[in-house]
């Protein structure tokens, strides 16, 4: 008796109410599985009072109405208070006669054009039309396993009318929306949970309830779905509209447009027998190159997907392209088919792009997204720009006008296909996803982020999880970008760390955490610890989620993550010590003055220290056994090496491998040259820190081995050069790995052994210059007094000297 006071003052409410509450909360949990007839306040009685106080506090849910969620309707009168049923159906005046609750027989769907006074009656309680209850009248026939479309009238039956109408009502969304929302969230069983017997299962986490849902579970379900709406100002509707699978309807006026729009414009952008000949391909005799192309582009001139990445699909098309050339023009010659080849290449290149601004431009148009998200979401919805163009083709054709095919034909899969498009559309308008996000979506972050391994489904579960990504945007003043980043670096981690990696990965997260969201870097450590226990390092949106939660709970309530778990975790049985301890540490958190947000207060660089040296500055590109070293070395805030960290190297004119520091904290990488020469300014990082520039170093040729192959060399005339006429000779510099002589000074000298002339001259402009970008040098040579003459060009770099062939230039003729 004493408990049952204490209930009625803690609920604040009538005896007969909580009375109500706590006897359809029992025969709730007879009906699933408990003892009959010990009218016992279980902990699971408890529950279903606790959901009811929740209801009750965000919507104004009353005693009498949840009474019904769980049980039934109430048949008995108080007093002189009429019964809650006689409420509902039998209000005074409106009928002559009672609505009675005999057994009888009432339709599930009346025929057309027969009035039933039954279906009249509930359809007036609740103000629902027939559509509505035909709805409702469905899924509760399916839940009693009815065979012959009539409904009893009965408590059972018309308490489920109520309460499908009343608890959709509400939680804000039509009674159609609820059922809608228990069939996308757990399928039919848990629309017969609430439309059939509802029942408490005394093990409501056994497996067993996929088939006997725990009614506390459906509405606490139902409640969570409903709020997680409204808290992301997303309209119930709307989010059922997305997550359920698209309708194939008919051709609207929006896809006649998007039909046309691609007919006008693709006919430009097609792969043709045309568009190689204008780019230099010889013309097949008798034949179509498409007809040798099957591989690459369909007979319509579509380029079909390509299937790797992008260098394994142009290695792929070069080698069909040199067959084709083989099989076509009956070329042997390598060099030349090469040339045919590139030519191909370069116009197929060219085509798949402009097929794809065809798609881009019209996918604009169509959904408001923006040319790149288009893309994006088209591969999201399982498809490419070729399956989406040959689809259209296959549609309309390329020259067949749209009014003649009628409107009434049946629905193709093109329609399904751009039904989905436009639905994923909406959910990237609405929720402001951008194409990075897209992106990482589809490359790891279905698998990384949400577990997923089908990137194209589109659920109840990837909306909630990209909700939960773009709330954590809009939590923090940093770009988007950042949490991005961080996400992508951290699910990069190699899966085996050693101590001092994992240590640092462990100080890096919490610190680009506590910056993203403006939180203590302790904190955030502290609810690491417990969002991931083993790692201690966020990786994916379900422990983002539970993050922010105690983030906005910590800010709203002043109490530090600590607190927050100590009482989050709380048992159900009173652990006395436990109490007390989230007790004290709670109501220190109230009793203390707020104090200011503690911004995070560490930085990466503090965490640690990091030096880099290098043992050469230059190295000569393409020598194989040329390398430089550089030496990194590794420590904490404390001054002790770090040992096995991996430490990550990029560079551009060379490659440098990842190696992890040895137990002094130091790791030698290795540059080796590419075949291009310049400055490079290396770069290297740690996991989850930002990277830093190594020493810069030269790529260079190798001096001591330039030389002036000779085809590279101008070839002399071998005529006499006429009186006052210049010649153009040129050389090219290179060393023996065929790295250009670039800037090196270079000398032009002459020599002459002709006779009959006292002092023959020649004059080499320049007669010295440093070689150009191509590693060239040019002068210009003429003589004044004619005579055959010898021509050297001498590289002061590696005093290399070369020398052309003799020239003969002629002189003056004497006046007559």
């Amino acid at each position: 008796m004493n408990r049952k006071l204490r209930l009625d003052r803690w609920l604040e409410l009538p005896s007969d109410q909580v009375d109500a509450l706590l006897a359809a909360a029992i025969r709730a949990e007879v009906r699933g599985g408990a003892q009959a007839n010990a009218w016992e306040i279980t902990e699971r009685v408890v529950h279903a009072l606790g959901l009811f106080q929740s209801l009750r506090e965000r919507y104004g849910c009353t005693a009498q109405d949840f009474a019904v969620f769980i049980d039934e309707l109430s048949i008995y009168g108080r007093g002189e208070a009429r019964s809650q049923f006689d409420q509902v159906f039998n209000e005074e005046g409106e009928y002559s006669q009672a609505l009675q609750l005999d057994g009888g027989k009432f339709p599930v769907i009346p025929a057309q054009g027969v009035s039933d006074l039954t279906v009249a009656r509930i359809c007036n309680a609740f103000t629902i039309d027939l559509q509505t209850y035909s709805v409702l009248a469905q899924a509760i026939a399916e839940a009693q396993d009815v065979e012959d479309n009539m409904l009893q009238r009965n408590a059972a039956t018309l308490s489920s009318f109520y309460r499908l109408v009343k608890l959709s009502g509400l939680l804000g969304m039509s009674p159609v929306d609820g059922i809608k929302m228990l069939t996308l969230l757990g399928g039919t069983s848990w629309v017969n949970g609430l439309a059939g017997a509802p029942r408490i299962s005394l093990t409501p986490h056994n497996t067993a309830i996929v088939n006997t849902p725990d009614v506390l579970n459906l509405i606490y379900a139902m409640h969570s779905c409903a709020g997680w709406c409204a808290d992301r100002g997303i309209g119930v509707p709307w989010m059922l509209q997305q997550v359920s699978p698209p309708k194939t309807l008919v051709v609207s006026e929006k896809e006649l447009e998007l039909f046309k729009q691609v007919r006008n414009l693709l006919p430009g952008a097609l792969f043709t027998d045309a568009a190689l000949l204008m780019a230099g391909v010889p013309a097949l005799p008798g034949a179509n190159w498409l007809d040798l192309l099957t591989v690459l582009v369909d007979p319509d001139g579509l380029i079909k997907a390509p299937a790797g990445t992008e260098a394994d699909y142009q290695d792929f098309a070069r080698e069909k392209f040199d067959q084709a050339v083989r099989d076509g023009l009956g070329e042997s010659n390598a060099s030349v088919r090469a040339v045919i080849v590139e030519k191909m290449l370069t116009v197929l290149l060219q085509v798949r792009e402009a097929q794809a601004s065809v798609v881009k431009e019209c996918l604009v148009v169509h959904t408001g997204l923006n040319a790149e998200q288009a893309l994006l979401v088209l591969a999201w919805a399982n498809a490419t720009v070729y399956r989406l163009l040959r689809q259209v083709l296959e549609h309309t054709g390329l020259g067949l006008d749209e009014s003649v095919r009628g409107r009434n034909e049946q629905p193709d899969p093109l329609l399904a296909l751009l039904a989905d498009v436009r639905r994923r559309s909406a959910v990237v308008l609405e929720l402001g996803l951008g194409a990075e996000l897209l992106r990482d979506y589809l490359d790891y972050g279905h698998k990384a982020w949400m577990d997923l391994d089908d990137k194209h489904a589109f659920t109840v579960k990837t909306l909630y999880y990209l909700t939960t990504l773009t709330r954590a945007f809009g939590m923090s003043a940093q770009p988007p970008q950042k949490l991005l980043d961080y996400l992508r670096e951290v699910n990069a981690l190699p899966s085996s760390l050693g101590t001092d990696a994992t240590h640092l990965a462990q100080q890096a997260a919490s610190i680009r955490l506590a910056e993203f969201f403006n939180w203590s870097v302790q904190e955030v450590r502290e609810c690491l610890g417990r969002v991931s226990p083993e790692l201690r390092i966020l990786k994916n949106l379900t422990e983002l989620d539970l993050f922010m939660r105690v983030r906005v709970l910590a800010t709203h309530t002043g109490m530090d993550a600590l607190t927050i778990f100590l009482i989050g975790t709380l048992p159900e049985v009173v652990d006395r010590q436990r109490y007390e301890v989230a007790a004290e540490r709670a109501l220190l958190s109230l009793s203390e003055s707020p104090e200011p947000a503690l911004a995070f207060s560490e930085d990466l660089k503090q965490i640690v220290t990091s030096t880099c040296t290098v043992d050469n500055s230059t190295v000569v590109a393409g020598n194989p056994q040329g390398k430089i070293t550089f030496t990194v070395t590794l420590k904490d805030s404390g001054g002790q090496p770090l040992s096995g960290v991996n430490v990550y190297w990029s560079a551009t004119l060379g490659s440098i491998a990842t190696e992890e520091t040895d137990v002094y904290g130091v790791v030698q990488a290795e540059f080796i040259p590419g075949k291009v020469m310049g400055t490079d300014t290396p770069q290297f990082w740690l996991d989850l820190f930002e990277p830093e520039y190594a020493p810069t170093i030269n790529v260079i040729a190798d001096h001591a081995t330039l030389r002036f192959p000779p085809p590279l060399m101008a070839q002399v005339p071998l005529r006499t050069v006429a009186f006052g006429e210049e010649i153009e000779l040129y050389a090219t510099l290179k060393d023996r790995y065929g790295n250009l002589g670039k800037n090196s000074l270079v000398q032009w000298f002459f020599n002459s052994s002709q006779s009959g002339i006292e002092q023959p001259g020649l004059v080499i402009r320049p007669s010295q210059a440093f070689t150009n970008q191509e590693g060239q040098a040019r002068v210009f040579v003429s003589s004044p007094t004619g005579g055959e003459f010898e021509i050297s060009i001498l590289a002061q770099g590696s005093e290399t000297t070369a020398y052309f062939e003799p020239i003969t230039f002629a002189a003056e003729e004497p006046e007559r």
